[in-house]
Formats: C-alpha cells, structure tokens, sequence
C-alpha cells in the first residue's frame, strides 16, 4: 500500500491526533498533508514507524474489532511501563 493511501486510510480510523503521536511528529497537519495523493512523504523513519502503526491496528482491528483496538492503542500498558502503545 502507498504511504499516502495508509495515512488515510489511517486518519479515518484513528484519527489524525493518534496518526499524529504514532509518526512521533509535533507538526499537527502533517497527517492531513501525508493523506493527500500529490502531498509530501513522511521521512523514512516516520514512514517506518506508521507502517507498523498500520500493521498492530490492522491486526487488533481483525481480530478484536475498532473500539477495542483504539483502546488498547490509547490506553496506558503495565508491559510497556504504563507508557501508551501508540508511543
């Protein structure tokens, strides 16, 4: 899948906020430009981290269903010293 078609695929599912703190960024329209078919790529790294967002959500999605895997994405981890998975 094209990056740009992940993002939005991405920002439709979870919202751009937690697109947002998944690519690790502080510019907050950056989700919405990576969405756009002729916008810009995320740098390679960024690109890294949102492709494996895209696969942890994908695979909590099927298997759990959406409210349940934007819990677990958002919700504080004792395995992961209480810090949030989309971190």
């Amino acid at each position: 899948m094209n990056i740009h078609d992940l993002v939005r695929e991405l920002n439709s599912n979870v919202g751009t906020t937690v697109v947002q703190t998944m690519a690790g960024v502080k510019d907050r329209t950056s989700p919405h430009k990576w969405a756009q078919p002729d916008g810009p790529e995320p740098r390679p790294e960024v690109e890294a981290r949102l492709r494996l967002g895209y696969r942890v959500w994908k695979t909590l999605e099927s298997a759990e269903g959406r409210s349940v895997a934007l819990a677990w994405l958002l919700g504080s981890n004792p395995r992961l010293d209480e810090d949030l998975p989309v971190m």
